[in-house]
Order: C-alpha cells, then sequence, then structure tokens
C-alpha cells in the first residue's frame, strides 16, 4: 500500500491518506518563511523507500505572515483519480489531478531528483542555464481533517430501496383507491331488499304455485 502526501520544508515527507482510501482530506499549512516570493506544493506517492512526485502545485505570489493560511485539499475518487487543490485566497488557487491507476511516464522526475533545468551547466548553444524559479515550500501543517464537504458516493443499493419504498406507497394508494371505488359502485343488496306485504290468499296461492 502507497501513501500520498507533500514534502516539508525541510525535505521530509508528510503522509496525508492511503492510495486505497476514498476520501478527501484538507490540510492547513503556513509559510515556511516570511515573505517568501511563492510557493511549491509537490504531491508525491510512496510505497517504502520509493518515492515519485505525482505533480506540483505553485502558488506565483509573494506570502506573508498576515495572510491567509493556505489550504490544500487531497483526494482520491472511486475511480483512482487523485486530485488536489492549492488556496490561498482570492486569486492564488491551483489544482492538479491524475489517475493513481495509470502507470507513471518515463522520466518523471523522484522526489529526491531535480529536474534537469534547474541542475546547473550550459545549454546545447554554450550559454548558463537559467535556472527556473523554484518557491520554497510553505509546508509546515497544524491540521489535518476529513472534508466535511466531500461529495459522498450514491450506492445502487439506496437507489433500489427508493424504488422499493415507491412501490410499495404506488400500490397501497391503488389498493385504497380501488376499495372506495368498490364501495360507492358495487350496491349492497341487503340494503337494497324490500319486504313486499301480499294479501294473505295470494301469498297462499304462490306457495301451492312453487310446491
Amino acid at each position: 500500500m502507497a501513501e500520498i502526501g507533500i514534502q516539508l520544508a525541510d525535505g521530509s515527507f508528510f503522509p496525508i491518506l492511503s492510495d486505497r482510501e476514498r476520501t478527501r482530506k484538507r490540510l492547513i499549512l503556513s509559510p515556511a518563511e516570511s515573505g517568501q516570493p511563492g510557493a511549491r506544493v509537490a504531491i508525491i506517492r510512496r510505497q517504502g523507500e520509493a518515492q515519485r512526485i505525482l505533480g506540483e502545485l505553485v502558488l506565483e505570489a509573494p506570502l506573508s505572515e498576515d495572510d491567509a493560511p493556505l489550504e490544500l485539499f487531497v483526494g482520491v475518487d472511486q475511480e483512482g483519480l487523485l486530485t488536489a487543490r492549492l488556496d490561498g485566497g482570492p486569486g492564488r488557487l491551483q489544482t492538479m489531478e491524475c489517475s493513481l491507476d495509470t502507470e507513471e511516464p518515463e522520466g518523471f522526475p523522484s522526489a529526491r531528483e531535480k529536474p534537469e533545468s534547474d541542475k546547473p551547466g550550459r545549454d546545447k548553444s554554450g550559454r548558463d542555464k537559467k535556472k527556473s524559479p523554484r518557491f520554497q515550500p510553505p509546508l509546515s501543517p497544524e491540521d489535518v481533517e476529513e472534508d466535511s464537504h466531500h461529495p459522498r458516493p450514491f450506492h445502487w443499493t439506496v437507489l433500489v430501496a427508493i424504488l422499493l419504498i415507491s412501490l410499495s406507497l404506488l400500490a397501497l394508494g391503488a389498493y385504497g383507491f380501488m376499495t372506495f371505488l368498490g364501495a360507492r359502485i358495487v350496491p349492497d343488496l341487503r340494503a337494497a331488499s324490500a319486504v313486499v306485504v301480499l294479501p294473505a290468499g295470494i301469498r297462499f296461492r304462490w306457495s301451492r304455485l312453487f310446491r
């Protein structure tokens, strides 16, 4: 089982969740240094001693202690899609996503490697390479919690239960309606019977007739 986490300012690994979890978590982050020109959060997948960078979230804006804390959301959905979002307030938002089920592309730098663009030297024309801007991670986690706003998966069993309840209510309503109509349409034979009083002589002749 691999762990998904971030790299702290001192280079250590901070786990957030496992790659088997299907949830989303929220972290509160603070700048490593006041007034740093920006922030870079590396999302790392680690298994044992091996670890790989899945992606990076970069904020190219100065950070100070007066700014609101950075919020990092990391989650994995039912299809194994990892999403990460770094929210530094209005106008400062970075997101990324990648599938944990797909094979990582060859040549993707590990968490311990530096990309070629950051290594000193000269390019093919003989000129000095310019070091790409890198930002110190703001990574001093103060809080890790389950994201209460994360939508829960809708299970098919819930849909079946709702369907069965709806059918039961429909059948009960139809039975009650038909019972009501039956009481109004079918005449009550006992109430419809009438007593006819005939003279004694006629009743006697009828009795003789039907013997």
